[in-house]
């Protein structure tokens, strides 16, 4: 085991400590730096306890790294952990993905790391007794058991025969993310019993109890005796391991103490008051998708909008069963083979009929259990599937240990596609600061007053008073991101048009391409309108609103008028549309009907909507409302009989064409305005709102805080 430390060219004596590395998935590549700022400075680890990605880092020490090898190992460990998109997609539609990544190739690769630095051979894996044997340093890995929430600390003295890279991967096996590891337990009542393992940082990501509980130490001092791992040199590392100074190391800075100085309780009259200023996933997490289904679960409006556009569908495709089926079947019979006809056909209905049944299961959840979810089983699940990387902001502040702050710059927890550039910055970042911390006056007193058993001075707190943050605008939304959203949405909404018109087996492919890019189109916009709320909502938390915040109500009032009157504008132009259309338009019914078998020269005279494709032309015998004779329509839509349609007659009053519901071009106009309308009174109404919960707030800040 290296005893020395070389510093250019210098050879220093080599003091040991004890140390505590605390989880954060890719942040933990920042290490490799702070490790080269210790190793320079003649400290090293005789004892290492890790959670995450903290345990990696443990592991690789305890395997008796040294910095330089640690980081030439970290891309390779990126490597291993990394999966491609469709792979994932793949397994996820057959159903075999558990979770977003695979654990398989970490523990692979941390297997064969740790085998070729101690030397071991044969192809069983690496244990926490090999571990031990080859550099007696000693390592404890933390992990979460799911059978009763409890940690689970992997180490010689307990667990002489585990592998070492599965305790790590289940360490590091962030839930969703990752995996659970899967252990097993003995007893003599139950017998064999398998218990599932999740990341250690649900638990403690900072597993510096390890060393400074008394407790647990006296705990796994009794637990390794009572299982006969206990010798008599023990005795002597047991000591010298409580008495060695505890490092720690976490990444990034914790959240400052002014901020966990509770003013007081919002009043429960005044429970509106602080629903958008929540500090938690639901409602202020920068995250879109976790904003936008908190947002739409917690919303009464929405949830009810929801539920009634779901009702809304199964009736219509209740109702227009029978048009559907026609119109499909014929639709479908043009390109499967007929071998697959029936079966494709009573296949597909079979999912409309299940689709409308989860429709109305998800309308009943959406109503009834939607806010319970959005308040409090998807903050739970967030915060629980997220691994706070966070620690507490007292850490450190003690004279029992040194805590050392490494930067993660541009690293995220999840994201294993490091370049070899930011990986690189990241790694010379966490260096100059450590080597800053432990050059500094004060954290060098302090681990000299370990080293020597007394301890030095508690830091001194030092509270920074709080910087009031640059306004938020609660509707503050980009000009060129609305231009680019009502553009897509006219194209799509336009090919829409146009196939709802034509409806004819061409027209079914139109409105299926319509409704397939609209998706797209709105899903994007809802995601990039939703992200930016999400951030403002977080900022919002973050920062709080005081007093000071109360704004006039102008804005909102401004808003709610303008959308009345393009309320108004719109129905006025809807009424005079409807008017003009009943004068030439006539509803009539389908008598008979007869299949086309070729063209027939008159048909674009007859039909506007004629498919260049297809010139299998239907005539229908139809009887128009008002008339004492029937009229002839040539179609290439499917019509059934009996079917009421609305007709334009030609001028010689025996013929006739077919005319969409939405073939006059007013009609966008009106419900441009309806919809803007309601946009424009929405906004008004959530500006009023919000005004209101700023005054709110800004009262209850001044009762705590009276000037």
């Amino acid at each position: 085991m290296t005893t020395s430390a070389d510093t250019g060219g210098a050879v220093e004596p080599m003091r040991y400590v004890n140390g505590v590395f605390k989880g954060g998935g890719a942040k933990g590549i920042a290490y490799a730096g702070a490790l080269t700022a210790m190793r320079a400075r003649g400290l090293w680890f005789h004892s290492v306890a890790g959670a995450s990605a903290g345990a990696i880092t443990a592991s690789l020490i305890a395997a008796g790294m040294l910095p330089a090898e640690l980081e030439l190992a970290v891309p390779k460990g990126l490597e291993a952990m990394r999966s491609s998109v469709p792979k994932r997609i793949g397994k996820a539609i057959l159903g075999q993905a558990t979770s977003v990544f695979e654990s398989r190739g970490l523990r692979e690769w941390l297997d064969r790391t740790l085998a070729a630095a101690i030397g071991k051979h044969d192809a069983s894996p690496v244990t926490f007794a090999d571990l031990f044997e080859a550099t007696e340093i000693e390592l404890y890995v933390v992990a979460m058991d799911l059978s009763n929430g409890l940690p689970v600390v992997f180490c010689r003295r307990t667990t002489p025969m585990v592998e070492v890279a599965g305790a790590v991967a289940a360490s590091s096996a962030i839930p969703g993310a990752f995996p659970p590891g899967r252990g097993v337990f003995h007893s003599d009542d139950e017998g064999a019993v398998v218990h599932q393992f999740v990341d250690g940082g649900t638990w403690a990501n900072y597993p510096s109890f390890v060393f400074q509980d008394r407790s647990f130490r006296a705990w796994l001092r009794s637990a390794s005796q009572a299982r006969g791992q206990w010798a008599d040199t023990d005795d002597e590392a047991w000591q010298r391991e409580a008495n060695r100074p505890v490092v720690g190391f976490i990444l990034g800075n914790p959240e400052p103490l002014e901020r966990r100085q509770a003013a007081g309780l919002v009043p429960l009259r005044s429970a509106d008051v602080n629903r958008r200023f929540d500090q938690g996933p639901t409602y202020t997490s920068p995250k879109r998708p976790v904003y936008l289904v908190g947002a739409v679960l917690s919303s009464d409006w929405a949830r009810l909008l929801v539920g009634l556009a779901m009702a809304v569908w199964v009736a219509l495709s209740l109702a227009t069963m029978p048009v559907g089926v026609r119109r499909f079947s014929t639709w479908l019979a043009g390109w499967l083979p007929d071998w697959l006809y029936p079966v494709a056909l009573v296949g597909t209905l079979s999912m409309v009929v299940l689709a409308a049944v989860v429709a109305i299961g998800l309308m009943a959840v959406l109503v009834l259990v939607g806010r319970l979810v959005a308040d409090t089983l998807l903050p739970s699940m967030q915060a629980l599937i997220g691994v706070p990387t966070s620690v507490a902001p007292w850490i450190g502040l003690g004279d029992d240990s040194v805590v050392l702050r490494v930067p993660h710059i541009g690293l995220k927890t999840t994201d294993f596609a490091v370049t070899d550039a930011a990986r690189l910055a990241a790694v010379k970042a966490a260096h100059q600061c450590v080597c800053a911390q432990l050059d500094d006056a004060t954290t060098s007193a302090r681990l000299e007053a370990l080293f020597s058993g007394v301890p030095g001075p508690a830091e001194q707190l030092r509270l920074e008073p709080s910087t009031a943050a640059p306004a938020v605008s609660p509707n503050e939304v980009s000009l060129g991101g609305i231009l680019a959203a009502v553009f897509a949405t006219a194209v799509v909404g336009g090919l829409g048009w146009w196939g709802t018109n034509s409806a004819g087996i061409a027209g079914i492919e139109v409105i299926t391409l319509a409704v397939v890019g609209g998706l797209l189109v709105g899903g994007a916009a809802l995601v990039y309108v939703g992200g930016r709320a999400g951030t403002r909502s977080a900022t919002r938390a973050r920062y709080g609103v005081g007093a000071s915040a109360r704004r006039p109500h102008r804005a909102g009032v401004v808003a709610i008028v303008a959308g009345v009157a393009a309320l108004v504008a719109g129905a006025a132009l809807s009424m005079v549309t409807m008017d003009d259309r009943a004068d030439d338009t006539r509803e009539a019914k389908v008598l008979s009907a007869q299949a086309g078998t070729g063209s027939d020269d008159n048909d674009a005279d007859h039909d506007d909507n004629k498919d260049d494709n297809n010139n299998d032309n239907n005539t229908y015998i139809v009887a128009v409302e008002g008339l004492a004779a029937p009229v002839t329509v040539i179609s290439d839509r499917h019509l059934r009989l009996s079917e009421a349609v609305f007709v334009r007659l030609d001028a010689d009053a025996e013929t006739a064409r077919l005319v969409g519901a939405l073939d006059d071009g007013r009609f966008g106009v009106a419900v441009v305005c309806w919809m803007l309308g309601l946009g424009l009174i929405t906004s008004g109404v959530r500006r009023r709102r919000w005004d209101t919960r700023c005054a709110r707030l800004g009262g209850l800040v001044a009762q705590w805080h009276p000037r």
